[in-house]
């Protein structure tokens, strides 16, 4: 009696192996020539020393040799808040476990993990929703190859592992449902926290994706059938607060410090992307086509925002084909992109329009200006949770298309589209990597002392 339902879990395990070491491949793939350096050098510059820095550290509060969020040892001896700090402790205690591989080894399996998980964590989410398993493979590739997400391994760490964005829609969605069980609710508010506990402003930007869906669920479901949902909502909200809200009072309350500057809102004039960046293929891809264009529109970092042209095509399709669902996801995806354009329109470079020469003040303005939201300063990072929203009305497209069309050559459109997106975004050379320096003989002394001072 036990045999059937146990091959039918091996089974299934080893289809979830086999698209995770997919997904492996492909990160291994766009993150080159990491696979040839992977002990000897890091994957990226300039920021990613600190980001090891957070790793290392976190390594060490998990062994007891410090708090998780409070460095004693930096500017000692008052020490310092690690609670406003870009990276959390959690990717530090996911890969505590390789560090007698070294350094280097460290940060770039963080690397690594945080791109396979990313477009693994898309696909469980595209499942979810009712995509078939070639599908869903393509939804977590157009997640994984996202030119913001690729645009980590320059030096961004935080920006490379995106899997609880699609995970909290997932258990949101699931425990909105009257008919599932309660565990997802706890397990809702688990996958909050551990957004905060990477990165605060993935915790935002998972908010903002919750609200999204759960508003549109309340609208488009039946009048009779309200009050349930509701009360689902409420309990959901409820549990999330619970296991969010220690944290998010210690975040406030180190923010509060004035010795710390928390206010960084200004820098969204220099870090916001220009209306073009949407539609242009960022630099390390095809933009040597553009490069024209990127030049005089200072594409950079924060800006890469492309949306790919077959996800474009796609949407329209699905838009155009008013498939289920489409309203929903396609509200997500427009809502982050006009957050993600920053606190005034940029249009090639012009920010004045009309003869009056004034400019279009856009709402990431003012939600940046809120209590508490005064720290962002990248506005297209909303199109991390942005771009989910984006692989799903694609993915939509492509699932209409297979409602009209044989079998066979539906498999061929998706696998055709899973090669186009790639083939758009695919970096055309390695990234930058670099040897770490030797730690000086001084700093070995200090920590070799046993003496504390």
């Amino acid at each position: 009696m036990t045999q059937a339902p146990t091959r039918k879990a091996l089974r299934t395990a080893a289809y979830h192996l086999i698209i995770l070491s997919g997904y492996l491949l492909l990160s291994l793939a766009v993150l080159w020539p990491m696979s040839l350096l992977f002990r000897s050098e890091i994957i990226g510059e300039g920021d990613a020393r600190s980001y090891i820095w957070s790793l290392w550290y976190a390594k060490e509060a998990l062994f007891g040799q410090g708090s998780f969020f409070y460095a004693q040892n930096l500017f000692y001896p008052t020490g310092v808040s690690l609670l406003l700090n870009a990276l959390g402790p959690l990717p530090g205690v996911v890969v505590a476990p390789l560090w007698f591989l070294g350094p280097e080894a460290v940060y770039n399996s963080a690397l690594l993990l945080g791109f396979t998980f990313t477009g693994y964590c898309m696909y469980l989410l595209a499942r979810n929703l009712g995509f078939t398993q070639l599908e869903a493979v393509f939804a977590g590739v157009v997640l994984l190859m996202a030119p913001l997400h690729l645009s980590s391994a320059y030096s961004h760490l935080t920006k490379s592992f995106w899997g609880l964005l699609p995970l909290a829609l997932l258990f949101v969605r699931n425990a909105l449902n009257p008919d599932r069980s309660r565990w997802w609710l706890l397990g809702s508010g688990i996958v909050f926290l551990a957004t905060l506990l990477y990165a605060t402003e993935q915790f935002v930007f998972a908010a903002l994706g919750v609200a999204v869906m759960t508003a549109y669920e309340l609208v488009a479901t039946p009048a009779p059938l309200r009050g349930r949902l509701y009360w689902r909502t409420a309990f959901t909200v409820v549990v999330i607060a619970a296991c969010v809200l220690p944290l998010l009072i210690s975040i406030q309350i180190a923010s509060a410090n004035p010795s710390i500057s928390v206010s960084r809102n200004v820098e969204s004039l220099q870090n916001q992307p220009d209306l073009l960046h949407f539609f242009v293929p960022a630099s390390f891809g095809l933009a040597s086509f553009f490069a024209d264009l990127n030049r005089e529109t200072r594409h950079g970092l924060e800006k890469f925002v492309f949306l790919p042209w077959v996800c474009l095509l796609l949407a329209i399709i699905a838009l155009a084909a008013r498939a289920k669902r489409v309203w929903q996801w396609g509200l997500l995806t427009l809502v982050c992109i006009l957050l993600a354009l920053g606190p005034r329109l940029l249009v090639g470079a012009t920010d004045t329009f009309t003869d009056y020469e004034l400019p279009v003040i856009l709402p990431y303005a003012w939600l940046s200006s809120l209590p508490g939201l005064q720290y962002m300063r990248t506005p297209g990072r909303f199109m991390e949770i942005g771009y989910v929203g984006l692989a799903i009305v694609a993915t939509l497209g492509l699932h209409w298309l297979g409602k009209h069309c044989r079998r066979a050559v539906h498999t061929g459109l998706v696998l055709l589209a899973t090669v186009l997106v790639i083939g758009e975004n695919m970096p055309l050379q390695g990234w930058p990597h670099e040897s770490l320096p030797e730690t000086p003989a001084f700093y070995k002394q200090i920590a070799s002392d046993p003496e504390v001072y």
